[in-house]
């Protein structure tokens, strides 16, 4: 197994470190294994001076003080937060939202059923006639009294009309 690294260093240019510049038989090593550092540690002095614990112990007062701002404000919970009082000033009160619930329900109530009435409704059929000039063809002779119809302004529609 161990033969298999066994390569040329052509062979594994960009795995090989750019410290061998020769070609020769060597045994390579993974590449992405980091090498011991025996140099001074980089981060500095450990303590309970370090920025984190000093964020830390200023976030922890900054409850602490809001948690006795707030007793003090709603007199340990009988009135309300002078914020929560805020917002309810520049609330929309409940009556407008119903009465604004109520005219779009209605809205919607009569577009509903003019859709309902659209959806239903169709186009009257219309008739065709095969001959229209059979009006034309027709003797006046053969008509009984009482049944003649005038067609001087008859209109005669086809199919491209």
């Amino acid at each position: 197994m161990m033969f298999r690294y066994l390569k040329r260093a052509n062979s594994f240019r960009p795995l090989i470190p750019y410290v061998f510049k020769t070609p020769s038989l060597t045994i390579t090593s993974r590449p992405l294994t980091s090498v011991a550092n025996n140099s001074q540690n980089s981060n500095g002095k450990e303590g309970f001076g370090t920025k984190a614990w000093r964020n830390t112990l200023f976030i922890c007062l900054a409850g602490f003080a809001w948690y006795h701002l707030d007793r003090y404000l709603t007199k340990n919970g009988e009135l309300k937060h002078p914020i929560t009082e805020i917002i309810e000033s520049l609330m929309t009160p409940d009556s407008e939202w119903r009465r604004i619930n109520v005219h779009n329900a209605k809205t919607a109530n009569i577009i509903a059923n003019d859709r309902l009435l659209f959806g239903e409704a169709k186009r009257p059929p219309i008739h065709r006639l095969m001959h229209p000039d059979c009006f034309e063809r027709t003797s006046p002779f053969l008509i009984e009294p009482g049944t003649d119809v005038d067609l001087s302004d008859l209109v005669i529609k086809t199919d491209h009309d």
